[in-house]
């Protein structure tokens, strides 16, 4: 990307940002109006969403929980009618820093296209426009002044998208949150998971151990006995991940329990 471009597409997305962006405020307005249910703080939200999702296990309601933050944006800028150079560009860039791969504008908008579904269709769903440490308006802004152009617009086109269904009226059945609810969440899953947690992860380990061990009824099967424990343990423990850490433990000890 030459000086001159980069500083176009800056240019272009300082533009949209101006005509795009509504003020967190009235967002939520129109949210609280347009959702069935509006729960923006993490953690006022997380023993309402826990709950539902309890139930909805306990009655094997399938459910769908997702989360529409930059890279989600990056996707849902390449589903827009008119399509920017700077979306594919964006797009291309965070999937080779996820993947080491890029798409085609015809490829890349199928896949977009697919994931936007998904997103229209999951029953809850959070959004980085709401509990964020600082307005949106301000992080694009700097994101755009520091040159992070893909971040800019991932951030900004998912807040578009969710302006727009709301506008239409696509999203009267959802529950909207914030993005970081799966953080808050974390505590809760013992509780989520424990009226099926013995009988599904036990069902579980005795549906791995019959695909299994056919294939691994020797020396093989041996070590992997031995060292179940440890090939199902994190290896990494830092500060900000001790809260995956002691849930990964959940699932994992009914598991290391069968017999192979």
């Amino acid at each position: 990307m030459t000086d001159a471009s980069g500083r176009a597409d800056v240019l272009f997305m300082e533009a949209e940002l101006r005509r795009l962006m509504m003020p967190v405020e009235s967002l939520e307005d129109l949210c609280l109006r347009s959702v069935h249910t509006f729960l923006p703080r993490r953690n006022d939200a997380a023993p309402v969403i826990a709950a539902l999702l309890k139930d909805r296990l306990i009655k094997r309601i399938p459910t769908s929980l997702v989360r529409v933050g930059d890279g989600e944006g990056n996707v849902l800028a390449l589903t827009r009618e008119a399509v920017h150079p700077v979306y594919l560009d964006s797009f291309n860039a965070k999937l080779f820093g996820q993947v080491g791969m890029t798409l085609p504008e015809d490829e890349a908008r199928m896949l977009c296209s697919k994931i936007r579904h998904a997103l229209c269709a999951a029953n809850f769903i959070g959004f980085r426009s709401f509990d964020a440490a600082r307005p949106e308006f301000e992080t694009i802004s700097n994101a755009l002044a520091n040159g992070q152009i893909g971040a800019a617009v991932g951030i900004l086109y998912a807040q578009a998208f969710l302006q727009d269904q709301l506008v239409r009226g696509h999203f009267s059945s959802k529950l909207i949150t914030s993005m970081w609810i799966h953080l808050a969440l974390i505590p809760c899953i013992g509780d989520i998971m424990e009226p099926r947690q013995r009988s599904s992860s036990s069902r579980a380990a005795r549906s791995l151990s019959r695909i299994l061990k056919p294939a691994l009824e020797s020396d093989c099967a041996h070590s992997l006995r031995c060292r179940r424990k440890a090939i199902v343990r994190p290896r990494v423990r830092t500060r900000t991940t001790g809260g995956y850490f002691r849930a990964f433990s959940m699932p994992c000890a009914p598991i290391c329990r069968a017999h192979w």
